[in-house]
This record gives structure tokens, sequence and C-alpha cells, in this order.
């Protein structure tokens, strides 16, 4: 694309940056949102943004147009993560996430990845512009399985809470564990206030550093 369209690796980044920026704010943003909504229509209409910011990518040729468009791109895919982690929270016992968030976490890495191979291969077939069409096109089928087969929680379709089905209650905190938190006890009392969680937010900024180090720069280097 950048050889195509005569951006230069300058041009190639700060795209990449305002991705990756708008992408980590809006998991926080979306994310408060996202508790006060219904993620059986939260996640589809972001995955619908970003299947449509693709396309319009790839068929755009103006430095001003992809750069706004892979902004906006950012932004659809931080609506992602948190409903996922929303739903699998309800869906699932304290004892089954750590294995079911591993699955989950390797899923998306594992898809990134053949995502990759697919956007090179239809470069080099079909050119630069496929590399967005392709991929694009599959997540137009996932939203309409997502609006049909997901659900909110469990009580939303007359089953008890996955704590009262599998006899599992924290340790802390009792046992009304689906009560809804306001914004701001959740964010002062269960985040701000809280220094593990704090220890693994640094520990992270770090490895996303050398993950999107590895993924947006060393390709075009």
């Amino acid at each position: 694309m950048g050889q195509a369209l005569g951006y230069s690796k300058g041009q190639i980044g700060d795209m990449l940056a305002m991705d990756r920026h708008l992408l980590r704010h809006w998991k926080v943003r979306p994310g408060a949102w996202s508790d006060r909504s219904n993620p059986r229509y939260f996640m589809p209409a972001g995955l619908l943004m970003t299947a449509l910011c693709n396309f319009l990518f790839g068929a755009a040729s103006s430095y001003s147009v992809h750069l706004t468009l892979w902004t906006l791109n950012g932004l659809a895919q931080g609506m992602g993560w948190a409903p996922c982690g929303r739903s699998l929270g309800h869906w699932y016992s304290v004892r089954e996430r750590g294995t079911v968030f591993a699955f989950w976490n390797l899923a998306v890495n594992v898809g990134g990845g053949l995502t990759g191979l697919i956007a090179a291969y239809s470069t080099a077939w079909m050119g630069w512009r496929s590399a967005f069409y392709v991929p694009g096109s599959w997540p137009y089928c996932a939203p309409f399985i997502w609006s049909r087969r997901l659900r909110d929680t469990p009580q939303s379709v007359g089953l008890p809470p996955i704590e009262e089905y599998r006899n599992e209650y924290p340790d802390q905190g009792g046992r009304d564990r689906e009560a809804e938190l306001g914004t701001r006890e959740l964010v002062v009392n269960y985040i701000l206030r809280n220094r593990y969680l704090w220890l693994f937010a640094a520990a992270n900024f770090f490895v996303y550093l050398a993950r999107y180090s590895m993924l947006d720069w060393v390709p075009p280097i």
C-alpha cells in the first residue's frame, strides 16, 4: 500500500499510532458503556463498524481519508474486549475463568496471525486493496450469529447466576455477585484502589511496547 500510494514510513506509522491510541483509550470508555449495555447488540455493532472501515479503507486512495478511517477503526475495535470479558464473567464461574480467558486470549492472537497470512496472500494475488476486502468480508457473518445466540446473563433466559448454579462463590464480597455497581463505585473502589491491578497494568504496558513494535514496525522496516 505504501509503495502503491507513495506513503512514507512516517505516514504509515501515524496511521498505526492513531489506531493503537484510540483502541487502548476506547477499551476503557466503551468498557463502562458495555457494562450498562447488552453485549448481544454492543459487540456486533462494533464488529460491523470495523468491517465497514476496512472496506472503505480498501476503496480509498487519499492519505487523509485513510488516517481518518484507521482512527475510526481503532474506536470500533475498542468495542470488542469489554463486552467479551463481561459475558465470560457472567457465564463462567471463578474456577473456570482462568482456563476460558486463556483460550479466549489464544484465539485472539491465533486469529490475528491467520488474518495477517490471509491478507498477505490476498495482496500477492489481487493487490493491496484485497488485503482489506477479503478479511473485511468475514465479520459480516458473526454479528448475525451473535445477535441470535449470545445472551446478556444467565438470568436473562431464566437461569440462575453462574455462582449459584456451580455453587462457587468468591471468598470475598458475599453472595450477591450479580449486583450492578455504579460507574463511580466501580472505578474508584475496584480499579483505582486496586494495587494489584496497577501492577498488572504496568507490566502489560511494557509487554505491549514489545508486542506492537514487532507487529507494526518490524514488517515495514
